[in-house]
């Protein structure tokens, strides 16, 4: 698999990247994207899909992204990210991927200067919020796709949260 240095860490490659559908042979549902998620969605700072496997909630989701037209980072979560030092460091990676304009120097040079400990977590988030909030002239959307994968590991789940 091909990866990518992300602040020393390897990070998958496909991690940013969200799957490809051919729009032809998918039914457009127009209901839940145009009347559930336009009307209601844009109040919203989160927006969960939850339904089970094969049920269509990525393909809703792209069918959402494409119709109100913004910007966004599509970040794949895998059990590589039950560690919310890698989880940081490849989304700092995936953000700088979609927005070149984004940095967050402060973060970057805790993470790749010292130790990163669960309650460093918040500041960190907060951190990258603001840099992220101070790049921004207009909504931008992070989608994290397959998040059941790390359900079991709290700290990353704090840290998405």
């Amino acid at each position: 698999m091909n990866t990518l240095t992300g602040f020393g860490a390897e990070i998958p490659a496909n991690k940013f990247y969200p799957p490809r559908i051919d729009s032809s042979k998918i039914l457009y549902r127009q209901e839940l994207v145009e009347t559930i998620l336009v009307k209601n969605g844009r109040k919203k700072q989160a927006i969960v899909i939850e339904a089970q496997a094969g049920q269509g909630k990525t393909t809703l989701i792209i069918q959402y992204l494409n119709h109100i037209a913004v910007s966004y980072a599509w970040y794949q979560v895998g059990h590589e990210d039950s560690d919310p030092v890698l989880l940081l460091n490849a989304l700092l990676v995936c953000i700088e991927g979609v927005l070149p304009e984004f940095s967050s120097p402060l973060v970057r040079k805790i993470i790749t200067t010292g130790e990163v400990t669960a309650p460093d977590l918040p500041k960190l988030v907060n951190l990258l919020l603001a840099d992220l909030d101070a790049c921004l002239s207009s909504d931008f959307y992070i989608v994290f796709d397959d998040m059941h994968l790390i359900n079991d590991y709290e700290a990353s789940l704090s840290f998405i949260n």
